[in-house]
């Protein structure tokens, strides 16, 4: 294959302009956090080092969720230098694997932001070991059900009581361990017909914003 010498001039001119290099170069680009035994969310360290001649700035470092903040020490490090930035990730309200980006932005032109990843493995404040209760359409006085609360924070959450959006169907809520460990015991209409319906808890006092507190119920 043949190129004209005036496309390899402009080629040569177009990678001579063509950074090859970040000035930062990151020993962690990504942090994986779980909680604590106390519940307590440890912090993500990122370390980097300046690998340029000269010296560099960190001009934004803007996390992709307002549940994390960024520490860094410093701004500008010098050739040679190393530094690590700290990321804080608050888990309220959430659970799950949560993933995260921090973009870092430096004084050297023309480059895009770097992208560091965080991601926090969090257990479900309260799960069920059922997420549906159901019975078939037309049963004569259909068999109650059971399904277990089960509580993961260090400190539990109390369950004042139980009830369902539609009256036909009694719930009952009792006590296995205070502040972890609940039963439900559902029992649908004497005479099922196909309908839905949901099982709200209210637990007896705050609890974290994000929970689902609520368990359906489908005759079908």
């Amino acid at each position: 294959m043949k190129f004209s010498r005036s496309y390899l001039v402009g080629l040569g001119v177009l990678l001579a302009g063509w950074p090859t290099a970040y000035a930062l170069q990151w020993t962690t680009v990504e942090a994986v956090l779980r909680p604590q035994a106390d519940g307590a969310m440890p912090v993500a360290g990122y370390a980097f080092r300046n690998d340029t001649a000269v010296p560099v700035t960190i001009t934004q470092a803007v996390p992709s969720c307002d549940c994390t903040t960024i520490d860094l020490p410093k701004k500008t490090y010098a050739p040679g230098e190393s530094g690590t930035l700290v990321a804080r990730f608050d888990p309220t309200g959430r659970y799950g694997v949560v993933r995260r980006t921090l973009q870092i932005t430096t004084d050297e032109p023309n480059l895009a932001p770097q992208v560091l990843q965080l991601t926090a493995i969090l257990p479900e404040v309260l799960t069920f070991t059922l997420g549906e209760l159901h019975w078939p359409a037309g049963t004569q006085a259909p068999t109650p059900q059971t399904v277990d609360v089960h509580i993961h924070t260090p400190n539990g959450i109390d369950l004042a009581n139980a009830w369902a959006n539609q009256p036909d169907f009694k719930v009952e809520l009792t006590t296995v361990k205070p502040r972890t460990h609940y039963r439900l015991t559902v029992t649908p209409p004497a005479l099922a017909t196909p309908q839905q319906a949901l099982v709200l808890l209210r637990p007896n006092g705050p609890i974290p914003a994000g929970i689902n507190i609520t368990l359906n119920l489908r005759v079908k």
